[in-house]
């Protein structure tokens, strides 16, 4: 996966990880309750960030069980908790029929879109017959600024999510990829068993809003070479989730479970 947008040796890296797991992480958590997984169990986190998901999975499978978490850059993963892996999804090879259970969180949006359906299968292929995959990924259009937000706050907010969205699409990310999970999943031979949705709306200078203004800082930083003017908008944009007037709607995080037949 070249030209990532956030990479893990960015100085904020590890802190916007961290923020992005006590967003999600339980409802991921509770998703793979659903799931049944347990003692045993091998696991592959692909994409596994800073980790958590990855270790809770490897202290509910026990000894007797296998975790495999992958990064491209795996620095921020403490490989005496699990097994790590440097490893590119789009890439490189998986072992075949080899883990019950592989799980992705916010990965496959950083993929350009004509490589989603090979990924699905190889991760299809790498599960034993009966495995069951977990996949969450974003839905931006449910992305906007609440009206009663007041102006100049909401236009500039409005214009930087714009931009956001418009970089995205630019590098060929899929920014309604949530809709397309189920179908996807589909077409490569997984059945689907449940489909979730969340999405939360957000006040300037909360959690949730200091995780996006740490992304912002990120990506504005990952433009700063290539498009100067769209990363001085980025970077207000996240100066201004700093203000309590502010209030906007999130992305909607769709969360698929499918098994392999």
């Amino acid at each position: 996966m070249t030209d990532y947008l956030y990479p893990n040796e960015h100085v904020v890296a590890l802190a916007r990880l961290q923020a992005l797991e006590q967003i999600e992480d339980a409802c991921t958590l509770e998703q793979l309750i659903t799931l049944g997984v347990g003692a045993g169990w091998n696991c592959l986190e692909i994409g596994a960030g800073a980790g958590s998901i990855a270790y809770w999975l490897a202290d509910q499978v026990g000894k007797e069980g296998r975790v495999v978490a992958t990064d491209v850059q795996p620095h921020l993963l403490d490989s005496e908790r699990c097994e790590v892996w440097r490893h590119d999804i789009v890439e490189d090879a998986l072992p075949p029929q080899t883990f019950d259970l592989a799980h992705m969180r916010h990965v496959l949006i950083h993929v350009p879109q004509e490589q989603h359906e090979r990924i699905f299968s190889k991760v299809l292929s790498t599960l034993k017959p009966g495995g069951v995959l977990l996949v969450e990924e974003s839905d931006f259009s449910t992305w906007q600024v609440d009206a009663g937000t007041p102006e100049p706050l909401r236009s500039t907010c409005e214009q930087g999510i714009q931009d956001v969205l418009w970089v995205y699409a630019e590098r060929g990310m899929d920014v309604r990829l949530g809709q397309h999970l189920g179908a996807l999943a589909k077409r490569v031979g997984f059945q689907v068993t449940r489909m979730t949705r969340r999405a939360r709306t957000v006040v300037g200078g909360s959690a949730e809003a200091r995780f996006h203004q740490i992304s912002f800082q990120q990506l504005a930083a990952s433009l700063t070479q290539t498009h100067p003017p769209v990363a001085a908008k980025v970077a207000r944009l996240g100066e201004c989730l700093e203000d309590p007037r502010l209030s906007y709607r999130t992305r909607t995080t769709i969360a698929v479970s499918a098994e392999r037949a």
